[in-house]
C-alpha cells in the first residue's frame, strides 16, 4: 500500500503530498453535496481546492470554518488542516501563513 511507503519515509514530503492528494480526490468524488456553512461543506470545498492544486484556498476554507465552529466540529476541521499542512515542507510560505492563520483562529 502507498500509505505503508509513506510511513516508511516520513520525511519525504512529496510522498505525503501525493497521498493527501489521492485521499482528497477520493473524498471529493464520494462526497454528496452538503448544505453551505456546514462542516461537511467546508471539508468538501477544501478537498476540491486541494485537488485543483489551490493549497491556499484549501487552507483558507478550513481556517474560516474553524473560526466559526466549536467543539467536535472544530476538532475535525483542525485535524484535516493539520494533515494538509504536514504534507508540505514546514518552511513552505503557504504552510507558515496557514499556521499563523490557524493560531489566530484558535485564540
Amino acid at each position: 500500500r502507498f500509505a505503508a511507503l509513506v510511513d516508511s519515509r516520513p520525511r519525504d514530503h512529496s510522498l505525503l503530498e501525493a497521498l493527501r492528494y489521492v485521499q482528497a480526490a477520493r473524498r471529493a468524488a464520494e462526497e454528496a453535496d452538503a448544505g453551505e456553512g456546514t462542516v461537511p461543506a467546508a471539508l468538501r470545498a477544501a478537498d476540491r481546492a486541494l485537488v485543483g492544486g489551490e493549497y491556499e484556498s484549501a487552507f483558507a476554507v478550513l481556517v474560516d470554518a474553524i473560526r466559526v465552529s466549536g467543539g467536535d466540529d472544530r476538532a475535525v476541521l483542525r485535524s484535516r488542516l493539520v494533515d494538509l499542512l504536514e504534507s508540505l515542507p514546514t518552511d513552505d510560505p503557504r504552510v507558515l501563513d496557514a499556521r499563523r492563520n490557524l493560531a489566530n483562529a484558535l485564540y
